[in-house]
């Protein structure tokens, strides 16, 4: 009795039943040569130690010392100095100015108006009434003096910000002074003209009223003025100045200042 073969290419006797199925004759499978040397983990394709970032990654050089201040700096903000010493000394001019102007002017009404029953008093007062403009005046010569004292201190230890600035109050010093200026010759030609038209009789004139000293001193203040603004400009604007302000921003900026 037989017995048909059994799955698996064995007979029930033992014997091994040959097997027609598809045979495999290629080489057996290895893994593909590679240059990268695979890590002590046996991950497929992993390098063993990181790569090196490139020079300078991930690190900037230090920043230097900004150094000596620059003696044109020094020029520049001593210059802002000066210039706050010409606003007070203009400033304390003006209220002496108002107070013989206000005299003079009395003693030409007195003058103008002896001969007639007209009570001047009220009208020359009420002509001199600018105390509030005095007031107003002296108040803003403080802030300019305080703005320029304030902003050559910050220059001189290097803050940009300073130096924008001093271009700024430099600018518009040079523009009122030359207000000032063009304002004063108008303002004397006019009494000029009044002076000519008044009567020859009487005593008193006009240019009385204003102190002599005034127009003088008024002409070589804003000369003054505008010369040291136009140095404290050049000096400020000069390249070596801006490198010393930028390498300040920079050393305050890393902290080595």
């Amino acid at each position: 009795m037989t017995y048909p073969p059994q799955p698996g290419g064995y007979d029930p006797y033992g014997q091994q039943q040959p097997n027609y199925g598809p045979q495999s004759s290629g080489p057996p499978y290895q893994e593909p040569m590679t240059s990268v040397p695979s890590s002590p983990a046996g991950g497929y394709g992993q390098p063993a130690y990181p790569p090196q970032p490139p020079p300078g990654y991930g690190m900037s050089a230090p920043v230097p010392e900004p150094g000596e201040r620059p003696q044109k700096v020094t020029v520049g903000a001593m210059s802002m100095v000066g210039l706050a010493v010409l606003w007070m000394f203009s400033a304390l001019m003006g209220v002496v100015f108002y107070n013989q102007m206000s005299s003079n002017m009395e003693d030409y009404c007195k003058d103008l108006y002896s001969d007639t029953t007209y009570d001047y008093s009220s009208s020359c007062s009420d002509s001199m009434d600018t105390g509030g403009f005095q007031l107003f005046l002296n108040f803003f010569n403080f802030l300019w003096l305080l703005a320029f004292i304030i902003v050559a201190l910050f220059a001189l230890r290097g803050f940009s910000w300073a130096r924008i600035t001093s271009f700024i109050l430099n600018g518009v010093s040079l523009a009122w002074n030359l207000i000032v200026m063009v304002c004063a010759g108008i303002f004397f030609a006019a009494l000029e003209s009044v002076s000519s038209s008044t009567s020859s009789s009487s005593s008193a004139n006009v240019d009385d009223i204003i102190p002599g000293w005034y127009m003088p001193s008024v002409l070589i203040i804003s000369i003054l003025s505008m010369a040291i603004s136009v140095v404290s400009l050049i000096m400020m604007a000069n390249r070596e100045a801006g490198d010393w302000f930028k390498a300040n921003t920079q050393a305050r900026a890393a902290g080595v200042i």
